[in-house]
């Protein structure tokens, strides 16, 4: 899918708008309104609301508005604010014009590499990536890569084969192109997933609407691939792989202090299992090595975390892992893809051993556990409720899901993918009202994103037809290669 922002400057240079969070668009008929800038569309006008806008050029002159005594000064003497900082005038109108030719560049090859035919290659010291996603994006998700490689592969005491090739990391630009390309036949709910056989291959899509989920789904994938160098011929059990594979998913680039972050809080995770203890389950350890299924995502998660986070268990929990793989006395039998694994009372076994366990100690250790995770629950915020919903609404968990968007939304949660996700939700049980009145929150907190107009028109199809189609047709403005087809909108995944 093309992105909207640089779809929209193809057009010749005329009012510009800056937004605060990066994005610059060209091309437009803006006005200066109560509360914003007004943007004229063929099909409709879109108000930005002020919060949102950084500056806004029409015809070539400012109209920041000064609000506070200090920007009345700054305004007076010739400068305005652009980027976190201020500047003069022209110097700001230097840089626009350079981010703008920058981005027309960018259209450019976005066209010259759309389809996977034509898709960007690029190598680095550890991975290739093929992708059709712009340069730019991808060139952040590689300078994370390389440092969350160099991070584990320290820790863990492991490195790639150099004579082998480097991992392929495939990222598509849209859902769409990766469902065709990348799954084909498969079914639309993949995320995304890592080829665990042969030479290896990771595959995802770029969901602009939610960047930061896409990031740690890499994480995630390539920890997959981290995990086979402690022993390329075998494959890791659901438990523990899955569960250190989301441990490693909380993770965070910081570009100024070049570090890499792990084992932070996966919020999303964290509200699940409240969920679970607040319905009255209490995962017992036992219960969670030896039967295979979704709580290795979240607590088993969560026991991963408590282990690695403590001193007097981080090693042992790293020697688990290590004497699955490479341990001399462990039972393993050649199971899915010809790989050799470890039956679940076998994990079980090793768990125990390595962690210097017997049955008693084992409970102990189960309710230091479970203490812990609890004292994690006041560091949940309204995002990470928000994140647990889009879980339980990707699991079909549709009560919960519900239950979850409430509370977050309720509580501040302001994203407009929460309502978007929410509003999703809502339409696929049929409560179209309410679905539409969360789209147009959606569309008031991003006003600049098709989908979330498209998504109104299919909620008011059968009720305002006449608006539903000036929607429709103002979301292909927005972004011609929009979904116009419900069921595009109805998968939760």
């Amino acid at each position: 899918m093309v992105l909207a922002a640089l779809l929209m400057t193809a057009a010749p240079a005329a009012d510009v708008l800056c937004l605060n969070d990066g994005r610059v668009f060209d091309g437009l008929e803006l006005k200066r309104v109560e509360g914003g800038v007004e943007i004229a569309f063929e099909n409709g006008a879109v108000h930005v609301p002020n919060e949102l806008v950084l500056d806004a050029l029409i015809e070539g002159a400012s109209t920041f508005v000064p609000r506070t005594p200090e920007e009345k000064e700054k305004f007076a003497e010739g400068f305005v604010p652009f980027e976190g900082r201020w500047m003069s005038v022209k110097r700001r109108d230097g840089l626009v014009a350079r981010r703008l030719e920058e981005r027309r560049a960018a259209i450019e090859d976005m066209r010259t590499h759309s389809t996977w035919a034509n898709r960007h290659e690029v190598e680095t010291k550890n991975f290739q990536f093929h992708f059709t996603i712009p340069e730019h994006l991808c060139a952040g998700l590689r300078e994370r890569m390389e440092a969350y490689y160099e991070v584990f592969t320290k820790e863990w005491k492991v490195r790639r084969d150099k004579r082998e090739i480097k991992l392929p990391v495939n990222i598509y630009s849209d859902r769409r192109e990766f469902n065709r390309t990348a799954v084909a036949g498969s079914g639309g709910g993949m995320l995304a997933y890592f080829e665990f056989k042969g030479d290896y291959d990771l595959n995802l899509f770029y969901d602009r609407l939610d960047p930061v989920l896409t990031e740690m789904i890499l994480y995630h994938e390539t920890n997959h691939y981290l995990q086979k160098l402690l022993n390329r011929d075998f494959l890791m059990p659901h438990f523990p792989g899955e569960s250190l594979a989301e441990y490693y998913g909380a993770s965070r680039w910081d570009p100024e202090k070049r570090m890499f972050e792990v084992g932070l809080l996966q919020e999303g995770r964290l509200a699940e299992i409240r969920e679970d203890i607040l319905g009255g389950q209490h995962m017992p350890i036992r219960k969670l090595i030896l039967e295979e299924g979704y709580a290795h995502y979240t607590w088993g998660w969560s026991l991963i975390h408590f282990l690695m986070s403590d001193e007097r268990y981080r090693a042992k929990c790293k020697r688990f892992f290590e004497t699955l793989a490479n341990g001399k006395d462990v039972r393993r039998e050649v199971g899915g893809l010809n790989l050799k694994s470890v039956e679940m009372e076998e994990v079980l076994r090793v768990f125990m051993d390595e962690l210097g366990v017997d049955d008693d100690e084992l409970l102990e250790l189960e309710s230091a556990w479970h203490a812990y995770v609890e004292g994690l629950f006041d560091q949940l915020s309204p995002a990470g409720k928000a994140k647990a919903a889009d879980n339980a609404a990707r699991h079909r968990l549709e009560i919960k899901a519900e239950r979850l968007y409430r509370e977050a939304i309720d509580e501040g949660a302001s994203s407009a993918h929460t309502y978007h996700g929410f509003a999703g939700l809502l339409m696929g049980k049929g409560k179209r009202d309410e679905a539409a009145e969360m789209w147009r929150e959606a569309i008031a907190r991003d006003p600049l994103t098709a989908e979330y107009y498209a998504s109104l028109a299919f909620a008011l199809k059968a009720s305002d037809e006449k608006e539903s189609e000036r929607l429709m047709k103002l979301a292909q403005e927005l972004d011609p290669e929009v979904e116009t087809e419900w069921f595009s909108f109805l998968r939760t995944d």
